[in-house]
């Protein structure tokens, strides 16, 4: 345990140095893809080694902060696509969620814009829509093709098929194709009193639809930093800028811009689903 935390020192003590040649205008980049980022957008890091979220809290106290867990939540998302997978190949998701455990179940349909797809100064498309419990619960007995056609409120209803219409993609065409489950833990990391990040840690385990039994599930552990503070903020920024030097020296975690359902997809699609949509599935 002391070696490990005279390691963290040690990779703290280069991160601080290396910010000089940030603060010069060197790279402040994505190790898996090389692509510049907005430092105000959130950050999702894949975690690659046993033991590399607790090492990722320990090494924060380098930078004197306190990871302090605001608690957990656990989620079913059904992905929908057409059979060719036109959403994932366009830089978009369409997912029913469930809000599962104690408590009524909540229910969310999703469309958005896939962050690798953006460049820094894009805004996301991102359309979100509560579902009334019952529509929800029958799109959940297997009403698939309400979470489509019905439940969605006018507004979100619009813009969803302005965008479907845009990218070409008929509302008909579209089936559940993939099943994610989430646990989410999320922590507040805070400094001086106060909370600057918070920080998800996310366990996924995914399923061609339907298929579950047939295939044991992918699995991803990511970590997710994120701000709700005005990111115009001076000292917000500077500690966004000095948390990515941190990441980049930290062990067993790596930058992402594939959220975990494109990388299951990419995983899965060749396996056990055609591209072709004239063709049965596999």
């Amino acid at each position: 345990m002391i070696q490990r935390q005279l390691i963290l020192l040690a990779l703290g003590v280069l991160s601080v140095a290396a910010m000089a040649l940030f603060w010069a205008g060197d790279v402040r980049q994505y190790r898996e893809t090389g692509e510049r980022r907005s430092l105000t957008q959130p950050l999702r890091m894949r975690i690659d080694a046993p033991g590399a979220f607790e090492d990722f809290i320990l090494g924060l106290g380098v930078y004197h902060y306190r990871a302090k867990r605001r608690g957990s939540a656990a989620f079913r998302d059904v992905f929908y696509d057409t059979a060719a997978w036109d959403l994932y190949r366009r830089g978009f998701s369409y997912r029913f969620r469930t809000r599962i455990g104690a408590g009524t179940p909540a229910y969310t349909i999703r469309f958005e814009q896939e962050p690798r797809f953006l460049r820094d100064d894009d805004t996301k498309l991102d359309i979100v829509s509560r579902l009334p419990v019952d529509v929800g619960r029958a799109i959940g007995d297997g009403q698939w093709a309400r979470a489509v056609s019905g439940g969605v409120d006018n507004s979100a209803s619009t813009r969803l098929q302005l965008v479907l219409q845009e990218i070409g993609v008929r509302p008909e065409d579209l089936r559940p194709r993939l099943l994610g489950e989430l646990t989410r833990e999320r922590f507040d990391i805070t400094d001086k009193g106060r909370s600057w990040f918070e920080l998800d840690y996310e366990r996924w385990i995914f399923y061609p639809f339907g298929r579950e039994p047939e295939l044991p599930g992918l699995q991803f552990d990511d970590l997710v930093l994120d701000t709700r503070l005005n990111k115009t903020d001076p000292e917000l920024l500077r500690r966004v800028n000095t948390m990515y030097q941190f990441v980049n020296f930290a062990s067993g975690v790596r930058f992402s811009r594939r959220a975990p359902h494109e990388r299951a997809i990419e995983e899965i699609s060749g396996k056990y689903f055609t591209a072709n949509p004239d063709q049965k599935e596999k």
